[in-house]
């Protein structure tokens, strides 16, 4: 954890090949060696945005792949004192592969922006799934969540607390397989060598799918992510989330109540059982609180063969996608893609900009590469 912590952003040099186990095995990036930089990208169109920034397909002009680089002004984050986290949100994409982990290709800073330049996931988020279907079947749920589930079972593995699980962070491949994203409010659990637990007591997240523990500010740890992950599963089921409101105070009353609507007669007895064991507020009790292997092991669950790898098997549900460049399974506002496009003239007037920090030795690996201390 530490080691995700205590590092610094800088100039990367391409990585030697990345694959994406989910897709077709085939490399995304070629080995080289050379200074990165926005000049190598031509930015596509914005695919999302937020109070992070916002993120762009872009081709890579001499290779022609396909990337999402989220775009972060830095002004903002010295401001909202966000530095740290992004820091940590570049690590953990960086140093932590896995399947269910979207894969940070490389990274690099002007004197404006900071990007983050990611593999590109064309299948889009959940939310935008939701937005055109309005809730999912019980086979494709339980198959999103499983493989969530195993994404957070490998973060939580290495000491890192998601903290902002939600539909619109799950992101699907052209296959239709699931990976987690954004982790630009995670937090290390254990932020201090021989310190085994360190409970954070900061609020950090997104209103309706916050554990009560969150808002209580009474500390959390790794059960916040199981919460989250049974809002998402209500979601997906029922189309809507337990706490619904326009009002956010009132969402935080709703969570707060200790009082959940399980919709008994719209889904499977399975799944309001493991609804009723994730939404638990004391979170000693929730499911999940010894580890994802007792959330695994759920009746729910009883389909799934973990033996197995689950982005080695077909997904149950497909995105329709109709050309390499179509992103209709991403959903903007058009005041956001506007604001997005307004954006564009700045970045791509920039392309001369040299990035601010100094390349590393050429004879050092991407990893050691990054180990700058903050």
């Amino acid at each position: 954890v530490n080691r995700l912590v205590g590092k610094k952003m800088d100039v990367q040099y391409d990585l030697i090949s990345i694959f994406d186990p989910n897709a077709t095995g085939q490399p995304v990036l070629s080995a080289v060696t050379q200074r990165v930089s926005l000049k190598e990208f031509k930015l596509v169109e914005p695919i999302g945005s937020g109070g992070y920034g916002t993120v762009w397909l872009a081709r890579r002009r001499r290779t022609n792949d396909l990337v999402a680089i989220k775009v972060l002004e830095r002004q903002t984050t010295r401001q909202r004192k966000m530095r740290a986290a992004v820091r940590l949100e570049r690590n953990i994409m960086h140093d932590l592969s896995n399947a269910y982990i979207v894969t940070l290709l490389f990274s690099f800073a002007t004197t404006r922006h900071l990007y983050l330049v990611m593999e590109y996931l064309p299948g889009g988020d959940c939310a935008a799934l939701l937005s055109s279907f309005g809730f999912l079947d019980e086979p494709v749920a339980r198959f999103l969540c499983a493989e969530a589930l195993l994404g957070l079972e490998f973060l939580h593995g290495e000491g890192v607390i998601h903290r902002d699980i939600k539909p619109q962070n799950l992101l699907l491949n052209a296959n239709g397989h699931l990976k987690l994203a954004d982790f630009g409010l995670s937090a290390a659990a254990a932020a201090y060598e021989g310190e085994e637990e360190k409970l954070n007591h900061s609020a950090k997240g997104t209103p309706m799918y916050l554990a009560p523990e969150v808002l209580r500010r009474s500390g959390h740890s790794f059960g916040v992510d199981f919460w989250a992950l049974g809002v998402v599963l209500y979601e997906f089921l029922t189309g809507d989330t337990p706490f619904a409101s326009d009002d956010e105070q009132e969402v935080f009353k709703l969570i707060l109540s200790g009082v959940v609507d399980i919709p008994d007669g719209d889904i499977g007895e399975e799944a309001c059982s493991l609804l009723r064991s994730l939404l638990v507020h004391v979170p000693e009790r929730r499911l999940g609180s010894n580890g994802a292997q007792e959330v695994k092991a759920h009746a729910f669950f009883g389909p799934m063969d973990w033996s197995e790898e689950l982005w080695k098997k077909p997904a149950p549900f497909t995105p329709k996608i109709r050309h390499i460049e179509d992103t209709a399974q991403f959903k903007m506002d058009e005041y956001s893609r506007w604001q997005a496009n307004q954006m564009r003239g700045c970045l791509e007037n920039s392309l001369s900009a040299e990035p601010e920090f100094a390349p590393p030795d050429a004879a050092a690996s991407p990893a050691s590469a990054a180990a700058a201390a903050a």
